[in-house]
Parts: C-alpha cells; sequence; structure tokens
C-alpha cells in the first residue's frame, strides 16, 4: 500500500504473513519527477516500508505506476557450496541414497542443468527425520493424505518443511508423515532437531524422505516476466550439490550409495551464535 507524506514523498509499505526472505521485482511502467526504486527488493519481516519516492521539484506531483511480482528467497544470495550438512537422520542411521529426476524430465522436458535432489530410504518402517541444517522454518504443508491404493513414483500432494539458512538457501524435505511436524513456521532450528516422521506417498512401506538444498538465481526480466510453461517450473532456482557429513567422512553423495550418517557436537553448534552456544550449555 502507498501513504502520501507532508513533504509530498510517498512510501510503499509491504505486508506478509509467512516467515523468511521473499524476492520483491518490479516492472515500473511510469515514472515522473522522481527518481526510481530499485527494482530487485528482497523482504524479510512481517511488514515494513518498501521504498519511499521523493519528489525532484516541490512544485509537482510524482507520477509513478508499477506492477509487482514475488518469490520466496533472498535477492542475489551467497551460497555456502562447501559448508557440511548433518544427514537428516538420527545417529548411526543407514540409509540408502537415490537421486530422483524433476517433473519436467517425467514430462519429456530436458532436465535443468543445476538439479539436484535426493531420495533417502532405510529399512525401517518408521523414521524420524532431523534438521540437516541450521535455519528458519519458513512453510509447513502436512495436512496431506497419501493414497494406498496406489503406487507413486512422483506425486504432487505430499507433505514438506522449507527450512531457510542464512546464506540464502533453501532445504526442502519431502514426502512426510501427516501432522508429524514438530516446530513452528518462523522457528529456528539446529542440525540434530527432529523435524518430523519421513511419510509415504502410497503403500506404507515405502517410507522415504525427498531432499534438496536451491537458491534464487540471478533473475533476468524475461525471466520474470516472460510467458511460463511447466518446463519452466525451476528456472528461478538453482539447486546445489550438498556435502553431507557421514560414517565415511564428509562426501558429496550420490546414486547407490549406502551410507551412515553422524552428528556431533561440533556440527550442531556450527553456525550457533555466542548466545546460543551458552543456552545449549546450560
Amino acid at each position: 500500500k502507498s501513504e502520501r507524506n507532508e513533504d509530498n514523498s510517498i512510501t510503499y509499505s509491504y505486508e506478509k504473513r509467512m516467515p523468511g526472505n521473499y524476492l520483491v521485482y518490479l516492472q515500473i511502467q511510469q515514472v515522473g519527477n522522481t527518481i526510481p526504486p530499485s527494482d530487485r527488493i528482497t523482504i524479510s519481516g512481517y511488514s515494513g516500508t518498501l521504498f519511499t519516492l521523493k519528489p525532484i521539484s516541490d512544485k509537482a506531483g510524482i507520477a509513478f505506476r508499477f506492477r509487482y511480482g514475488f518469490l520466496r528467497g533472498k535477492y542475489k544470495p551467497k551460497p555456502d557450496f562447501d559448508f557440511v550438512y548433518t544427514m537428516p537422520f538420527k545417529n548411526g542411521k543407514e540409509v540408502k541414497v537415490d537421486e530422483i529426476t524433476t517433473v519436467s524430465a517425467s514430462a519429456g522436458v530436458s532436465e535443468p542443468n543445476n538439479w539436484k535432489a535426493f531420495q533417502f530410504t532405510t529399512s525401517s518402517a518408521s523414521d524420524s527425520v532431523f534438521v540437516a541444517r541450521k535455519g528458519m522454518i519458513v512453510e509447513i504443508v502436512e495436512n496431506k493424505d497419501p493414497d494406498y491404493n496406489m503406487e507413486y513414483s512422483f506425486k504432487q500432494e505430499a507433505n514438506y518443511v522449507i527450512i531457510e539458512h542464512k546464506d540464502g538457501t533453501l532445504a526442502r524435505y519431502d514426502v512426510l508423515e501427516k501432522n508429524s511436524v514438530a516446530p513452528e513456521e518462523g522457528d529456528i532450528v539446529y542440525p540434530g532437531d527432529f523435524l518430523g516422521m519421513a511419510g509415504t506417498y502410497d503403500k506404507k512401506e515405502n517410507k522415504q524422505l525427498r531432499f534438496r538444498v536451491y537458491y534464487l538465481n540471478k533473475l533476468e526480466d524475461e525471466v520474470l516476466w516472460g510467458s511460463r510453461k511447466i518446463s519452466d517450473g525451476n528456472s528461478f532456482y538453482s539447486h546445489l550439490n550438498p556435502v553431507f557429513m557421514t560414517k565415511e567422512g564428509a562426501t558429496r553423495l550420490k546414486k547407490g550409495d549406502f551410507t551412515t550418517a553422524i552428528i556431533n557436537n561440533e556440527l550442531i553448534t556450527e553456525e550457533m551464535t555466542k548466545r546460543e552456544k551458552r543456552k545449549r550449555l546450560k
């Protein structure tokens, strides 16, 4: 919304319901008697000032017209490609590693070069899922029921959690059990914190966790404002190939691996502030 001030400046403010960072992008359609704002703005709080326009000449009003859109994530993130994540399972848990393709690939469209996503399965009928890196819970969906009458390789409706990290990356924990997520949106969570239970799309024995880490691309106007098809679904984000700490050491996983989760105090406290470390010691 906008508000005209006593000095003839105009302040644009925002409100949002979801926690975490969002990119607000503008397409400026008319501007007069003012310097236009940046067309890429990261907002983080639930409300605040987007920008203020000041008149160049006090004798005339400001002419300004624009449209906008928004995407989850931080503008110009600085991903730490070598950060060591914990495996999202309890200490000592052995899991099988598979890599999963995109919906684009299933539809016969070429898969993005930067796509990287894992499917973890274990021999257990019930598995706890734990946080792999410190961050803020920015979205929780946990009201979806599996369909025990069908078997799926992919189903769009699944329970998931998205955690935002300080370097602007986002981790998505997918295919969780209905109503099993412990933290709430806006909570800060740490490696080794209980997140929820591994779920399934279909058969009860097909318990799994799908996990990927991604971040906002450098987005050009033709991408943001151009017509979109299903094959453009990943054009806004790049994916990275995380380093995980396992029993075998810090490694990048590959399809077919069997690996064992390891978590220790050093991994848990890696990104903690001094205050958080003192609180943990108490």
